[in-house]
Order: C-alpha cells, then sequence, then structure tokens
C-alpha cells in the first residue's frame, strides 16, 4: 500500500475521534447538570419523635432517570431508607437523634459516565418532644357536688415547662377558653352552673418554631351536681320539752324526702353526741337522761354518701330539753298528840319559791296511801286542817306538790314523814285532872309566900311609923286597896300607872 494511501487513512481516523469526542463534549456541556432543590412537607422543619418526615429533593428539566442522595450533617444516609420516584426523594424519621440538617444531590448516567449534580442547600429538622397526655382531676376527688359549689377542674402536665395553651372539654364540646386559667404545667376550669354536670377531659398544646403541637386528650371524670339536702325537723316525745331525771328523752329527726342509706347525728349545744350517748333507728334518736346536766338545746343532722362523698344537711332549729328539778317540801304539825274528836293543823311548805302549785297531803294506811286533802298554795305553803279525828286517823303524814312546769304537770318529791297519835277523851280528861290539881297547889303555894312577904312588910312599917311609946302597946292592920297598873302617855313619853289605894307613882319608860 503506497504510503500516501495509509497517512490519509490514519488522518480520517483521528479526526473521527476527534469528532466524537468533541460532539460528547460539546452535548454535555449543552445541557449540564442543574443543582436540586430541597424541602420538607412541614414547613416549619419541626416534627415530634414517631412523625414521618419527608424530604424532597427536586430537580427541574427533564426526567431522565436519576439516583438521589440525602446527608444529615454531610453523612450520607442509608439509600434503603429512601424512596425515588421521578424526580423526587423521600425519607422517614423516626428518632429524636435524627434532627438535623439535610441536603441532596442526584446523578444521571451518560452512556457509560456517572454525573452528579452539585449538592443543594440544607434544610433544618427539629424534632421535638412527644408530648405526654395530661392527668385530668376535679377538686372534689368524689366528682360529686351541690348545686351552688364552685367546680375546679385542673389539667395537670408532668416535666413539660414550656408555654402550653389548655382545652377542656365536657362531653366532646370543647368549653370556652376565657373560663380557663393557665399557670406552667396546669391548667383550670371552674365550673359553676348547675347544668354542667357531665364527662370532663381536657388536653395542651405548645408551639415549637410556630408549630403548634396537640397532646392526646386526658382520661375522662365525671362531674355529678347533686341537689343541696334539705333541713331536718327535730321534735322531742314531750312537747313541752320537761323530764325529770332518769326519764327517757326520745328525739325525733325528720327528712321530708326519703334518702337510701342516710345516718344522722345528734348534738347538745354545740357537742356532737357519741354512739354511746344515743341510738339511732331510721329517722329517730333516743338516749337516757341521767341527770340535770342533760338539759339544753338539742340538734340534729343527717348525711348520705352519692359515689365516695359524703354529703350533711343543714343542722336543723333546736329542741330544748328541760330537765325539771322539783325539791320535796317541809312538812309540820301543831300537836303529835290530839284527842279523839280534836282537830290537827298540817302546813306543808316548799324549799323554793314555786308559787301556783297544788298541795295534796296524804295518810300512811295500811294498804297504801290515801288523799286525805287537796288545797292551792297562794304562795308556797298551804296549811291542811283535820277535823273530829279518830283512831283511824293517827299515823305518818306526808305532802308534796304538783305544778305546770313549762307547759307540763309535774310532780315532786314527798316530804318527810311526821306522826300524830290519836288518844280518847277519859285519858285525856285524867290528864286534864292531874294537870288541874297541880296548878292548884302551885297557886296556893304562891299565895302563902306572897302572904308571908306581906306580913313582915307590914310589920316593918308599923314600927317606923309608931311612936315610941306606942310601939309595944298598939296593933294596926295595913290594907291593900285598888291595886292598878295601867300604860298612859305623859308628854309624850309612855308610863306606867301603878295604884295602890289613893296613893299612886308614876315611872316614865
Amino acid at each position: 500500500m503506497p504510503q500516501s494511501s495509509t497517512s490519509s487513512k490514519m488522518d480520517a481516523t483521528a479526526f473521527l475521534l476527534l469528532f466524537v469526542i468533541f460532539g460528547a463534549r460539546q452535548s454535555v456541556s449543552q445541557d449540564p447538570l442543574t443543582t436540586p432543590g430541597i424541602s420538607l412537607d412541614e414547613w416549619s422543619g419541626v416534627y415530634v419523635e414517631g412523625e414521618m418526615v419527608t424530604i424532597t429533593c427536586t430537580v427541574s428539566g427533564k426526567y431522565r432517570d436519576k439516583t438521589y442522595y440525602f446527608y444529615s450533617e454531610k453523612e450520607p444516609l442509608n439509600s434503603g431508607q429512601i424512596t425515588t420516584k421521578n424526580n423526587i426523594g423521600t425519607f422517614p424519621v423516626t428518632g429524636t437523634n435524627q434532627g438535623g440538617q439535610y441536603r441532596c444531590q442526584y446523578g444521571i448516567s451518560v452512556k457509560t459516565r456517572r454525573l452528579l449534580s452539585n449538592i443543594s442547600d440544607a434544610v433544618t429538622v427539629t424534632i421535638a418532644d412527644t408530648l405526654k397526655t395530661p392527668r385530668i382531676s376535679p377538686d372534689q376527688p368524689s366528682g360529686v357536688y351541690l348545686k351552688g359549689e364552685t367546680v375546679t377542674i385542673t389539667c395537670t402536665v408532668a416535666g413539660d415547662y414550656r408555654d402550653k395553651t389548655f382545652h377542656f372539654y365536657r362531653d366532646r364540646q370543647r368549653l370556652y377558653s376565657h373560663q380557663i386559667i393557665t399557670k406552667v404545667n396546669i391548667g383550670t376550669f371552674t365550673v359553676s352552673r348547675t347544668d354542667q354536670g357531665g364527662s370532663y377531659h381536657c388536653q395542651y398544646g405548645t408551639s415549637v418554631n410556630r408549630r403548634q403541637f396537640w397532646s392526646q386528650p386526658s382520661a375522662a371524670v365525671t362531674v355529678t351536681i347533686a341537689d343541696p339536702l334539705t333541713t331536718p325537723g327535730i321534735s322531742l316525745d314531750q312537747r313541752s320539752g320537761v323530764y325529770v331525771e332518769g326519764e327517757m328523752v326520745t328525739i325525733t329527726c325528720t327528712v321530708s324526702r326519703k334518702n337510701r342509706d342516710q345516718t344522722y347525728n345528734f348534738y347538745r349545744e354545740q357537742k356532737l353526741l357519741n354512739s354511746g350517748q344515743i341510738t339511732t333507728e331510721n329517722n329517730i334518736g333516743t338516749f337516757p337522761v341521767t341527770g340535770t346536766n342533760q338539759g339544753g338545746r338539742y340538734y340534729c343532722q343527717y348525711g348520705i354518701y352519692v359515689k365516695t362523698r359524703r354529703l350533711l344537711s343543714q343542722r336543723s332549729k333546736a329542741a330544748t330539753v328541760n330537765i325539771a328539778d322539783l325539791p320535796k317540801p317541809n312538812i309540820s304539825v301543831d300537836s303529835s298528840l290530839i284527842v279523839k274528836g280534836g282537830k290537827v293543823t298540817f302546813n306543808c311548805t316548799t324549799p323554793g319559791d314555786h308559787p301556783g302549785f297544788t298541795f295534796y297531803l296524804y295518810r300512811y294506811g295500811e294498804a297504801n296511801y290515801s288523799d286525805v286533802q287537796t288545797a292551792a298554795a297562794r304562795d308556797n305553803s298551804v296549811t291542811f286542817t283535820v277535823t273530829n279525828i279518830d283512831h283511824t286517823d293517827g299515823g305518818n303524814y306526808t305532802c308534796l306538790y304538783k305544778g305546770d312546769v313549762r307547759g307540763r304537770l309535774r310532780t315532786s318529791a314527798e316530804s318527810d314523814p311526821v306522826h300524830i297519835t290519836v288518844r280518847d277523851k277519859s285519858v285525856a280528861l285524867e290528864a286534864g285532872v292531874r294537870s288541874a290539881v297541880v296548878l292548884i297547889l302551885i297557886l296556893a303555894l304562891l299565895g302563902v309566900c306572897f302572904w308571908k312577904k306581906g306580913k313582915c312588910g307590914n310589920s316593918r312599917e308599923m314600927r317606923a311609923t309608931a311612936p315610941p311609946s306606942d310601939e309595944t302597946n298598939e296593933t294596926l292592920t295595913y290594907a291593900v286597896l285598888n291595886l292598878q297598873t295601867k300604860p298612859r302617855k305623859v308628854g309624850g313619853q309612855r308610863n306606867i300607872v301603878r295604884t295602890f289605894g289613893e296613893e299612886s307613882t308614876t315611872t316614865q319608860w
């Protein structure tokens, strides 16, 4: 082959190779790989743990086959987590450690050459803590309230001190926010209307980089609005309220509306009576009065259980118990020895000021007490006179008195007894004769004494007035005439005038 022909073939081959290389370069340079864009499905870039994060790597231009690469903080992500479809690549975020900056890149193959685009700008993924489920609770643990009571429901969050907004729901209907007060981890809602019973739950929300997150709803609590308990009535078995020591007092506590399993409390003044002092059955309470110190004002109250809350009624009005203390009277008799056919007088007196009572005199006979006489006292004393006494009237006598104490008839204890003895007239006559004889003897002795005294006085007077010559020859007789003693007034003073015959003396005193 001529050398010129061989040289021409080599030049043609070289020219063709240069044309292909130049054409390929020219083709690549005419369609360079554009820098992809990157974006998040949540514009704020904030997610909570467990949420799916979708990162989109977008390429403009033709939809040629591409391979996408994602980087977290410049570290390539496992391609098994990436889903590629046309111009979009996605991957999920499942843990809090997957927050940070993310970029993407894509590549294509041109014949046997692998071409890669520039890396995109970064987007930031923030993984926020999962919001905890709050706890709801009413201020009354039982959830039972009386009409008119204020119900405070509290929504509590543990361990999350970010700014929060609380929402409350009643029967799945959201309640107005102006009724809610929020303070750090606690939100409270006040129920003041009687128709706001029902099922309540709450939830809270917080904002991270302008994204609002809401917790799961709390468990529900039930609020029950109950009617107030009616005030009971109280009464005593004695309408007057007057009792004597040792009597049984029955107090009745009456409720206008029957409630199941209601219990009662009884009070004396302001002190609760313990179970040892009072017996309760249904709506009746009883207790024994053992002393005057158990008088006073008594009240009652009842209670019922609604769920686990014990509701108590208002106390009743007062019922006053008066323990009557009528002391026994005193009795006296004018004589304990009475002649048959005569009379005897008894006097019965109360030791205190008890006017207006009726007194009774009793005699103790062989069988029982018999009513002898009844008299009403003007003051606090009465006199009984028993006439035409017989032997059957002898014995012990007592008295007592009865009267109205605060509308109830009360009876005192009996007095101590007094005893009278009835004797026949003959016995009494003998006693009278003996008494008369004794009296006559006493008068006789007094007369003798007065006579002797008068005789001695006359002898001395005669000796004082007779002349010496006549002293032994003449006997004088002295007579006391018209002996009187009577009072009269002299000069405003009381005087006693004694007159002896025709002479008188005046003594002032």
